[in-house]
């Protein structure tokens, strides 16, 4: 997980899973841009036994969002905050 987040990976996470005639396994994800994929691929090859990736492409819509700093008792943290405007515009 650490070298795929290191090379650019958006999120990264595993479920485990039983395969065919009842094996234990993993499934990994890893969200990245399409431009990090040879990259973050060859990575799971070095670091895993596995012998083939299936991969999609997806789209994804967003929020707007802003970050904002505010004051606690315990000193200024920082938030996000997100809202809804024309959702025809969100996709991207």
């Amino acid at each position: 997980m650490e070298r795929l987040m290191k090379a650019g990976a958006r999120d990264v996470h595993y479920v485990p899973v039983f395969m065919k005639k009842n094996r234990p396994a993993w499934v990994l994800n890893v969200i990245c841009k399409e431009e990090d994929m040879e990259t973050l691929q060859n990575i799971i090859f070095e670091e895993t036994t596995t012998i083939g990736i299936r991969y999609s492409i997806m789209e994804r819509t967003i929020l707007p969002r802003e970050t904002r700093t505010l004051p606690t008792p315990w000193g200024e943290v920082q938030v996000k905050s997100s809202f809804i405007r024309n959702m025809r515009a969100l996709h991207s």
